[in-house]
């Protein structure tokens, strides 16, 4: 800084410019810099924050379902122990047509249920 003080001076005294050519051009660079930062790059970092944004919501909400099936993974695994584990006590007597019906449904839907895992991707 000081030494642009003392090379105005000089020219101020001996009415020499020094690289007055280069000025204009200089002065067109210093804009479009001044542009840049003023603009450009505050328009860059607002683009990057909204980028950042999505993208953290999307990962949180990919990670809050994850959490939502793996429970409740978990929770059918528990609920199959306990009806491994749990006997029912059985009567001798028939059940109604309409309970073994329902039963037999069941236990299709079970089977199906089985067969047909949902597959996670990562």
């Amino acid at each position: 800084m000081v030494g642009l003080l003392v090379l105005k001076q000089w020219e101020l005294s001996t009415g020499r410019v020094i690289g007055g050519r280069a000025r204009p051009a200089l002065g067109a660079w210093m804009h479009q810099t001044l542009v840049w930062f003023e603009y450009t790059l505050p328009m860059l970092v607002k683009q990057w924050l909204y980028r950042t944004k999505v993208y953290t919501r999307t990962l949180v909400h990919r990670l809050a379902a994850l959490a939502v099936v793996l429970i409740e993974r978990g929770l059918e695994r528990v609920l199959k122990r306990l009806r491994h584990n749990t006997s029912v006590p059985r009567n001798d007597a028939q059940a109604s047509a309409f309970l073994r019906e329902v039963s037999a449904h069941k236990k299709q839907l079970l089977k199906s249920t089985r067969k047909k895992q949902p597959t996670y991707e990562e």
